[in-house]
């Protein structure tokens, strides 16, 4: 095709005589003109090719070629949706033939432009009608034909009376002609019962066009029965067939093109909306790009085509996102250009429905509804379904049940219209017959048939009220589902926020055992210190003790007893698993132990007795208890017994309710409290002292011997932990 191109514009640099440059330029206007891609390039082409062969025609003088020049310049006026100037053109035909042509094209454009502008079917009409007249003037039965045929359809668009019986009486009229081409009528019958919703009718009359078509080889609509048989088989979900004729209209488009070409978006979009339906979505998203590439979109109309075509193949991949950002700007371009606002509003509401964001789907969907007169029934009765789904779901029951009771009567009305074509049917296949008999029997039956009817259609009613009934019941049924859903995703709400919650508390109480065992450690090793340096300081004492006599060594070995007292005390605490507090019923064990090896008491016959009741104290009260208990065992071992006498010391410690006695008596000489001794009036100040660091009381009596007791209220939160209370 390319190398033809090229040989004619060669051709036509070389022509010898302006006759023949204008036979090359009226050659190059029909090649661009007829090029599979009605692009805005190639009709540019044919526009400079017609404007020069009607040039040298009017330069030639020659009425034909100045003619047939304006013909293929009207044409693609026409092709450019340049309107005005196309029907300029008619008045500067010469040849009324040619006038018929050009009227007959202007018409046929406008009925294929008229989805995009209702006005065009009237103005489609008006021009096939002007032509009619003309060729009805001229007798010529085969304009005629075209005319009535153009006429007929542009009726069948407009929904008038009668469309469907001029459609018929096309058949016996192209069957009258020289060459007829049934498969014109047949075409334009399958569209008109498409339009109607009579899907049967649509596909026995679209294969008749198929069949006239393999015998006549028409390319000048070939394309456009494909495209009708892609169109039909995908409306009655034959979708494997729908993509075998969709190719074989590409292929035949790209031959001739016809009421729409090869760069057309519709074919486009069918092909990719079977793919979608087999759940190849994949494929429809390569085959997209592939023709939108192929045929970049030349105008808004096209470029809105392939926005909404790949926003639906996203919706099938269910990649929500990146259709919704297709079908925003298609709403965008909507609404900017004022076209098809009716699909943006169906793009998203169906999407938002799919992506179960109801609150938004439901706008969308009550918007498209308001021009639901616009739709086949079909696309009327899912869209309905789709609000039923909508409101439903977002807890709109009473609208919810308003789609319900329109689907309901809608299946009725369905029901009703099988019985009414079957009926028709009858009276058709019976009114052939002639004998009065037969017409008696027929006006018989059709009685029956008719009292048969009446009574379907009161059980039709009875069982639309059981449907409301039942739709009713359901609905109720699925409010009470909702509820318990809700409730149940409320539970897995609360949940997953009380799992999360105690996750994350275990994670603190995790932190804070850790801390808690790190600061235990801590102390047990600083315990652990505080000991080794008192014994060091103790073993010190102990080595300097050697060297002294009298009154410093009884100094020495008084410090040297109250560093043992605090150094067992850390002991105690560091080999502990309880850090902060002493069991005293151990430690004065142990200590006493030290007290008797360390003053010989068995040599010197003292005896040391005690009655501890099991108390674990803060190490803050322990270590002044501590040092009480050495400074009065200490006082009663020097100063209570005489030498050699022998003696005994008791110490007990008992808790009584609230609070802790710590009793020492021993059964000596007894003292004076300002006897004069100075290292016994200082032990006394130092045990005064100490009762006054832990908020204790202490008290001295001498009879019978000497009792110190010592008595103090046990903390509230030491009492907790001694019981056990938590």
């Amino acid at each position: 095709m390319a190398k033809a191109l090229n040989a004619i514009s060669a051709g036509f640099n070389r022509a010898p005589t302006e006759t023949n440059k204008n036979e090359l330029a009226y050659a190059l206007a029909q090649h661009n003109f007829n090029k599979a891609s009605r692009s805005k390039s190639n009709l540019q082409s044919a526009l400079q090719n017609a404007l020069t062969s009607l040039s040298l025609s009017r330069k030639l003088n020659d009425t034909l070629a100045v003619d047939r020049a304006l013909l293929v310049l009207g044409y693609t006026y026409l092709a450019q949706r340049e309107f005005e100037k196309a029907e300029a053109i008619v008045s500067k035909l010469d040849s009324e033939k040619e006038r018929i042509k050009m009227l007959l094209a202007i018409s046929f454009f406008y009925w294929s432009s008229s989805a995009t502008n209702a006005d065009f079917q009237h103005k489609s009409l008006s021009y096939s009608q002007a032509s009619l007249k003309l060729a009805r003037s001229l007798k010529d039965p085969l304009s005629e034909t075209i005319s009535l045929n153009n006429i007929a359809v542009a009726h069948g668009d407009l929904r008038q009376k009668g469309a469907e019986k001029e459609l018929i009486g096309l058949i016996t009229r192209y069957n009258q002609t020289a060459n007829p081409h049934l498969e014109y009528p047949y075409s334009y019958l399958a569209e008109y019962y498409r339009q109607n919703d009579r899907s049967d009718k649509a596909t026995e009359y679209s294969l008749l066009a198929a069949q006239s078509l393999a015998k006549s080889k028409n390319d000048q609509i070939a394309g456009d029965i494909y495209f009708l048989q892609t169109w039909i088989t995908y409306n009655n979900e034959q979708f494997n067939d729908a993509l075998a004729f969709g190719f074989q209209a590409i292929e035949a488009y790209n031959r001739m093109p016809g009421i729409i070409n090869v760069s057309n978006p519709d074919i486009t979009l069918y092909i990719g909306r079977a793919y979608q339906k087999l759940n190849q979505h994949r494929q429809a998203l390569t085959f997209l790009l592939k023709r939108q590439k192929q045929f970049p979109p030349e105008d808004i109309s096209e470029q809105m085509a392939y926005t909404s075509m790949i926003g639906h193949v996203y919706r099938g991949l269910k990649e929500f996102q990146k259709a919704e950002l297709y079908f925003k700007q298609f709403e965008k371009m909507s609404k900017q250009y004022d076209l098809d606002k009716y699909a943006a509003r169906v793009n998203l509401g169906q999407l938002y429905l799919d992506w179960m964001h109801y609150d938004q789907a439901r706008p969308y969907l009550n918007a498209a509804l308001k021009d639901e007169k616009l739709l086949l029934t079909g696309a009327r009765r899912h869209l309905h379904y789709m609000a039923f789904l909508a409101d439903s779901a977002s807890g709109n029951y009473e609208g919810a049940m308003k789609h319900m009771i329109y689907l309901n009567g809608q299946a009725e009305s369905d029901r009703r219209k099988e019985v009414d074509q079957a009926l028709k049917k009858w009276e058709v296949s019976y009114g052939k017959q002639k004998s009065e008999e037969q017409l008696k029997l027929k006006n018989q039956n059709i009685k029956l048939l008719l009292q048969r009817n009446l009574a379907q259609q009161q059980k039709a009613r009875q069982e639309i009220q059981i449907r409301n009934l039942i739709a009713a019941g359901l609905v109720f049924v699925l409010i009470i589902l909702l509820l318990l859903y809700y409730q149940y995703r409320q539970k897995q709400k609360s949940n997953r926020i009380i799992l999360f919650k105690s996750t994350r508390l275990d994670d603190k109480n995790k932190v804070l055992e850790k801390l808690v065992k790190e600061k235990d450690y801590l102390l047990k090793e600083v315990h652990h210190r505080v000991k080794n340096n008192l014994h060091t300081i103790f073993c010190l004492l102990e080595s300097q003790a050697i060297f002294l006599k009298d009154d410093a060594l009884v100094a020495i070995e008084s410090s040297r007893n109250r560093i043992f007292a605090m150094s067992l005390l850390h002991q105690k605490l560091y080999q502990s698993d309880n850090i902060k507090q002493v069991d005293m019923s151990h430690y004065f064990s142990e200590f006493l132990i030290f007290l008797r090896q360390s003053y010989a008491l068995e040599a010197k016959r003292i005896d040391v007795y005690q009655q501890i009741q099991p108390l674990e104290l803060d190490v803050t009260v322990a270590i002044p208890l501590a040092l009480i208990v050495n400074e009065a065992v200490t006082n009663a071992i020097k100063h209570a017994f005489a030498a050699d006498s022998g003696g005994r010391i008791d110490i007990s410690l008992f808790v009584d309710q609230q609070l802790v006695t710590l009793t020492v008596k021993d059964n000596g000489t007894g003292f004076e409290l300002a006897d004069g001794h100075n290292d016994q009036s200082f032990g006394l100040e130092l045990m005064r002292g100490l009762s006054q660091d832990i908020s204790a009381k202490i008290s001295f009596q001498v009879e019978h011997g000497t009792t110190i007791k010592i008595t103090f209220a046990l903390e509230e939160e030491q009492k907790n932990r001694e019981f056990g209370i938590s």
